[in-house]
């Protein structure tokens, strides 16, 4: 029989003063007995400091109020467009406490679809997904 499945919730100020109602999903096998925290992955195009428009600052503030919960550990995986990198490659950095890994793939895409559909992304976003385990 399989274990029931427990709910997580919180409520957590991210945005200007706005409460928002954060449930996860916690299947009971996933958490391993020295598995003690909840690994949360943010996926966003860009990401403070790099870009600072609507959407980045408001997954950072979200990110902050997570990552101030118990047992709460929170990354995020963003595009960087870093010039100056070898294409494809993954930084890690701490931006006010929130691991950030910024794949350099600079806005240089021929075709609109190459923006969303890249195997080369693919590759590296599962090989992430392996390695922090979300």
């Amino acid at each position: 029989m399989r274990d029931p499945i427990r709910f997580r919730t919180f409520t957590v100020d991210c945005f200007f003063g706005a409460l928002w109602r954060i449930v996860f999903v916690v299947e009971p096998r996933s958490l391993g007995k020295n598995d003690a925290k909840l690994r949360v992955l943010q996926v966003i195009n860009g990401f403070p400091p790099y870009a600072m428009a609507g959407v980045e600052v408001y997954t950072y503030n979200l990110c902050k109020a997570l990552s101030a919960l118990p047992d709460v550990d929170v990354s995020v995986f963003s595009r960087a467009d870093d010039l100056y990198s070898p294409f494809y490659s993954v930084r890690r950095e701490d931006y006010y406490g929130i691991r950030v890994y910024s794949i350099a793939k600079p806005c240089r895409d021929h075709l609109f679809e190459d923006k969303f559909l890249d195997p080369l992304v693919d590759c590296v976003f599962r090989q992430l997904l392996v390695d922090i385990r979300p």
